[in-house]
């Protein structure tokens, strides 16, 4: 779909959608509460920089705490994201996570990403989706673009904001071994089969997320199925919406807090994190720029 007629489809769409609800930064109240605290909806894969809104800035500003999903994009991280990335067994490599078909059409894909079959294999897969979105999907340098996390990074850092995250990268790494290999079919073999709507489906994300129109992130977790393998694995996800929630709880109890949460933590009604943190009795509320 040309990009103009692309455009054109998402804003009649947030035109129909223009509902309260459609806001990237929720406030979390209740349940004993003296302070605010807020979560961010964050996300990946994006050709075009988003910076901070004013509420954003004003959110940061009122907390004391600003908390990370997980922290691979802290420029720090990067050696120790690397190494977490390789494999240290035959059992993690790509070909044995995929069938003949996926994996074959795999290392066709990522010769084009500049990666021989030998690399393939020595890279765990779910790192290989960024080496092959970023070089094979989306005609932009994504690595280089600045999101949301990359922004309230610099300013906490600026503010000497206290920051953390709720995962260490080797906590958040393993959570992805409990994936078989039907999984990385699905959302491998999804990518590389697909390769025009994938590129389609993260232009309208990207138009989206700038205008924060949560209907619309959620209609494309419903249709792709590289961005919604991960509902299939229902105990898995239940398991880390939990724990994550259960940080959270902790967390927000002793000081406000700014999260930022990848957006597909909040997607699927059945598993999401604002459904875990209702029932421990906190109340979720968008934030507009009049109700901050």
């Amino acid at each position: 779909m040309p990009l103009l007629l692309l455009h054109i489809f998402v804003t009649n769409i947030v035109a129909q959608n223009s509902k309260p609800e459609n806001s990237l930064l929720w406030k979390i109240s209740g349940n004993g509460l003296k302070e605010d605290s807020y979560i961010l909806l964050t996300t990946t894969n994006l050709c075009k920089s988003t910076p901070l809104n004013s509420k954003m800035v004003a959110a940061l500003n009122s907390v004391k705490y600003i908390c990370y999903e997980q922290s691979s994009r802290d420029p720090k991280n990067k050696s120790k994201l690397q190494a977490l990335g390789m494999v240290n067994s035959e059992k993690q490599s790509a070909k044995n996570n995929m069938s003949s078909s996926v994996y074959s059409n795999l290392v066709d894909i990522a010769s084009e990403a500049g990666l021989d079959e030998n690399t393939v294999n020595m890279i765990k897969p779910v790192f290989l989706f960024k080496i092959i979105i970023n070089n094979s999907i989306v005609d932009c340098n994504t690595s280089s673009t600045k999101v949301y996390e990359n922004y309230v990074r610099e300013y906490a850092n600026k503010k000497a904001i206290k920051q953390g995250e709720l995962f260490g990268l080797e906590e958040y790494t393993k959570l992805f071994d409990g994936y078989d290999k039907a999984f990385w079919d699905k959302s491998i073999g999804f990518l590389l089969n697909n390769r025009d709507k994938m590129q389609t489906d993260l232009e309208a994300k990207e138009i989206f997320y700038a205008q924060e129109n949560v209907h619309g992130l959620t209609s494309l977790c419903i249709t792709n199925g590289y961005l919604n393998a991960r509902y299939g694995y229902p105990e898995i996800e239940n398991a880390k919406m939990k724990l994550s929630s259960t940080r959270i709880d902790a967390i927000v109890k002793n000081q406000s807090t700014l999260f930022l949460i990848d957006f597909m933590s909040v997607a699927n009604p059945k598993s999401s994190l604002f459904t875990f943190l209702n029932k421990l009795g906190y109340e979720l509320t968008p934030v507009s720029n009049n109700n901050l």
